[in-house]
């Protein structure tokens, strides 16, 4: 039997604690474009919130890319809801063009697929761009609404008016009230 060293032991935890540190710092540095900001925890009366700040999360399906989320920071409330700080998601539709939606603010409802966009709301792609104060999507469904005001302008025309219903699997797109619609001449260059 070998005897208890107090000095053998120390030896084995400082070479523990480097070889647990160079593991690390390559896993760091392999990861270094994976790894979020920053991570914060806060304590509060309703349980633990954590913000990660330079948030990136990408949903795969098929070995394609459906969507890539980045948020300027993104706060777990629950295990079913996030809230995002600056955020932009971008949809990537195969053999149609991408589509980026922007917001100053959003709630992302994990188990219901659902996400609230607030704030400065723009969705756009090469053809459209559609601006309103916030949107409702359901991603099941691929069913947004809001019933605020939008600005839908293209390359020649611009409609506007309170209230939206749009049915991404139709590609149809109902304005509820006050719409007004410009179209502007086409130019032949």
């Amino acid at each position: 039997m070998v005897p208890f060293s107090v000095n053998r032991f120390r030896s084995f935890l400082i070479l523990l604690f480097i070889s647990t540190a160079i593991l690390l710092a390559g896993f760091v540095y392999k990861n270094y474009e994976k790894l979020p900001g920053s991570v914060t925890m806060d304590f509060n009366k309703d349980g633990v919130d954590i913000g990660i700040k330079n948030f990136r999360l990408v949903d795969e399906g098929d070995g394609k890319r459906r969507w890539e989320l980045e948020a300027e920071q993104a706060m777990l409330m629950s295990q079913d809801t996030t809230k995002l700080k600056d955020f932009k998601v971008t949809f990537f539709q195969p053999g149609k063009k991408n589509v980026l939606l922007k917001a100053d603010a959003g709630i992302v409802k994990n188990g219901k697929k659902v996400m609230e966009a607030t704030g400065n709301v723009v969705v756009v792609n090469d053809d459209y761009k559609l601006e309103s104060n916030k949107l409702h999507c359901e991603s099941d469904t691929k069913i947004v609404t809001t019933d605020d005001f939008v600005r839908i302008t293209g390359k020649n025309f611009k409609v506007t008016g309170k209230g939206m219903v749009s049915d991404l699997n139709k590609e149809e797109m109902e304005i509820l009230e006050n719409v007004e619609m410009t179209i502007y001449p086409r130019n032949n260059d």
